[in-house]
């Protein structure tokens, strides 16, 4: 039917089998140019595959005569690289390489209006102008892969988990969308094969050019249907395990994660939980350094292991930060926190008598210490001032576990 000729193969299909490949592998496995997996070996497999395919699909396009055949055997070439080439399981390679060459077929067929307005200048057989014609369907192919980047099926446990490990309505989920792909594949490939042939032989449409028109934008809905059906299922599935077992949904969420979103996770739950850490101390106390030369500070990194809630400690710190260093000038402050047998806070303020007196006013008018002392107290902490050569505040925290942490 078509015979491709070696540079048609490499300047068409491998560029097109190229951002197919990369589609199918992101649209299953997220950003994947931000994992370790993004490496020289992965880059080799991923050309070798583009450009071995397109070889194979001079012999294919020669004896077959049907387009839906012939994205048939693309379609297997492809669930078969990805199953052997690239290490996916049996049921990332079946929906990677559906959705992969469901968006190659929805690229062009979205594209067929402006082929049709090049063909008026390229007049002709139309393979003999495909490198022109193929331009609007890799634009496309770019933008979907952009857009995939975005969302995709990553932390899918439809994909992921061991299928041993599937309740039955997952299974039976599974089994529905891999129905809906081919039924999706016959229909989108049923267009393409009829808009070639029209072109190929010269079919006069005139009579039916508006059931045809009406025929390309039912196929571009029902590819959009598609996609939203997709995505409404899988989320189903997604929420009803949340709403079924919240625990076992963060677990694997936690699973799926990269390092950067699971520190992105716990400083989403401090944030809710009014949470502040050893490690939101130590922030401040950098903040206040970088603005004083005569500010020190000593951290015990014990401290980390004790999962105490530092909030009140915190407030202290940044009423100093806000206030008091602007206002008041002092010849060094020292910041001490340690664990021993409780949490030991030690603010230290070396100052002259009118420096002094300046932020006591700040400290028990303006800004009410007495309510966070006392607010200490309730937790069992104990706490002194000292108000003579120096400004001193000294907090002891009970803590029982701190011997316990220290051994470990």
């Amino acid at each position: 039917m078509d015979k491709m000729s070696l540079f048609d193969a490499m300047v068409v299909g491998t560029p097109e089998v190229f951002l197919t490949y990369l589609t199918s592998i992101i649209v299953i496995k997220g950003n994947i140019f931000k994992t370790k997996e993004f490496n020289l070996k992965f880059i080799i497999k991923i050309l070798l595959a583009s450009i071995i395919y397109p070889l194979i699909l001079i012999i294919v396009r020669r004896n077959l005569t049907s387009f839906i055949l012939i994205g048939c055997t693309s379609l297997l070439f492809l669930i078969f690289a990805l199953r052997f080439i690239f290490g996916f399981n049996v049921r990332q390679a079946l929906i990677g390489g559906y959705l992969g060459l469901f968006i190659l077929m929805f690229c062009e067929t979205f594209s067929m209006p402006i082929m049709n307005l090049l063909m008026i200048k390229y007049s002709g057989y139309y393979f003999d102008y495909r490198f022109i014609f193929s331009f609007p369907t890799r634009v496309f192919q770019i933008i979907a892969l952009l857009i995939c980047l975005k969302f995709n099926l990553k932390s899918n446990e439809l994909l992921n988990f061991q299928w041993n490990l599937l309740s039955r309505s997952k299974k039976r989920t599974y089994y529905s969308i891999v129905i809906l792909f081919v039924s999706t594949h016959v229909f989108s490939a049923n267009y393409t094969d009829i808009f070639m042939k029209i072109n190929l032989y010269n079919i006069d449409v005139k009579e039916i050019f508006f059931n045809i028109q009406v025929f390309y934008i039912e196929t571009i809905v029902f590819m959009i249907i598609i996609l939203v059906l997709l995505s409404r299922t899988i989320l189903y599935e997604d929420y009803r395990e949340i709403l079924g077992s919240p625990k076992k949904a963060f677990e694997a969420l936690l699973y799926n994660s990269t390092e950067g979103e699971t520190h992105y996770y716990i400083n989403v739950v401090k944030y809710y939980l009014n949470l502040i850490g050893i490690d939101g101390i130590e922030e401040i106390l950098k903040k206040m350094k970088s603005s004083s030369k005569d500010f020190h500070y000593h951290i015990d990194k014990k401290l980390g292991m004790t999962g105490y809630n530092f909030k009140k400690l915190y407030l202290i710190l940044e009423i100093f930060s806000n206030r008091v260093l602007e206002q008041v000038k002092f010849e060094n402050m020292i910041v001490t926190l340690e664990l021993n047998l409780d949490i030991g806070f030690n603010l230290k303020v070396i100052l002259n008598d009118i420096e002094k007196r300046r932020l006591l006013k700040i400290l028990e008018n303006d800004l009410d210490m007495e309510n966070l002392k006392f607010s200490l107290v309730d937790e069992g902490a104990a706490y002194r001032i000292i108000k003579d050569k120096y400004f001193e505040l000294d907090i002891r925290i009970p803590y029982g576990d701190a011997e316990m942490d220290e051994k470990a």
